[in-house]
């Protein structure tokens, strides 16, 4: 049996390695981060499904985007700050 997951760490420790990379917004990019992969998805596959390009998923996740700067079915997924 696997252990639970703690996804308050797992969080901290995106928010921190988003950050360490030059990440404006890392709390975005955890909180894209961790509904996808909840959904088990690929990334253009989830890109897709959440009706967003690639490439703005691409740069959510890497801390690029401000949560008011994402459209809007990204911008759900994010709790403001």
């Amino acid at each position: 049996m696997r252990a639970p997951v703690n996804t308050a760490a797992v969080q901290r420790r995106v928010v921190a390695t988003v950050r360490a990379a030059g990440g404006d917004h890392p709390e975005v990019a955890a909180s894209v981060l961790a509904v996808r992969g909840t959904s088990g998805l690929a990334p253009d596959a989830f890109a897709r499904r959440a009706g967003v390009h690639p490439d703005v998923l691409r740069r959510a996740e890497a801390g690029e985007i401000c949560r008011d700067q994402l459209p809007g079915p990204l911008r759900r997924m994010v709790p403001p700050a």
